[in-house]
């Protein structure tokens, strides 16, 4: 299929930047790639939100793992979907390096990626979060006051 190349694409490139950036192999699990392509597809807009998907599980957590010293350069990373572990969390990523593992916590899906689900809600909630609930809207002005 041809998200699965297009992810397989994508995944290359991020394996080889961290591997020549930080000296760092990284490996993706079956299961975080699985979870990469059913949450960066949507048949409205294809694989256009795959590239965002990506970012979010994948390059996020990586440098957040350089960034707080759990991986070193020369060291290896493994990154894997949680819906092994920790009751099936969905709001984070398994990160392994050695012996140690620890879960990142990773956005939610937003923007093009959000497949309608939480979007009508979102924007229900927004157009009634103004005082008592009604729409806010901007003061009315007389042109004289910008004259």
């Amino acid at each position: 299929q041809e998200i699965d190349q297009v992810a397989d694409l994508m995944l290359e490139s991020v394996i080889k930047r961290t591997n020549e950036q930080q000296d760092v192999v990284l490996e993706i699990t079956d299961g975080l790639k699985e979870r990469m392509m059913r949450e960066g597809y949507s048949p409205e807009f294809g694989a256009r939100p795959l590239r965002r998907t990506v970012q979010r599980l994948v390059e996020d957590v990586v440098a957040e793992s350089v960034l707080d010293g759990f991986v070193e350069r020369g060291g290896s990373l493994v990154l894997d979907d949680t819906a092994g572990a920790a009751n099936g969390l969905n709001d984070a990523v398994v990160v392994r390096s050695g012996s140690s593992e620890k879960f990142v916590a990773v956005a939610t899906t937003a923007g093009i990626e959000d497949r309608g689900g939480n979007r009508a809600a979102r924007a229900a909630a927004a157009a009634s979060s103004g005082a008592g609930g009604a729409p806010q809207t901007m003061p009315q002005t007389e042109p004289s006051q910008f004259a």
